[in-house]
């Protein structure tokens, strides 16, 4: 007899807060249930209940910006960090 993961899929998920997308459920379906499932198929059956995961987030954005207006701190100890040639120590 075949096993019919969709009420499965959408309990973990949504134990999961909607978080989880079909690696981690197919992961939670091996080791809770006993269920052996294609990650292809939970795809598939995610797809068609509408279930998605939570994708990280790309290209983050610096919640410090340069203060525009800032001027340099004056330097004190008076260092000078200019070479006389190349690859010179």
């Amino acid at each position: 007899m075949r096993h019919r993961p969709g009420g499965r899929i959408q309990a973990h998920h949504k134990r999961s807060r909607g978080t989880y997308g079909a690696p981690r459920l197919q992961a939670d379906l091996a080791e809770l249930d006993g269920l052996r499932v294609g990650r292809s198929r939970i795809g598939r059956l995610m797809r068609a209940h509408g279930l998605a995961g939570v994708h990280r987030r790309t290209g983050r954005k610096s919640l410090i910006r340069a203060d525009s207006m800032a001027t340099a701190p004056p330097d004190l100890v008076g260092r000078d960090f200019t070479a006389d040639a190349p690859n010179v120590t």
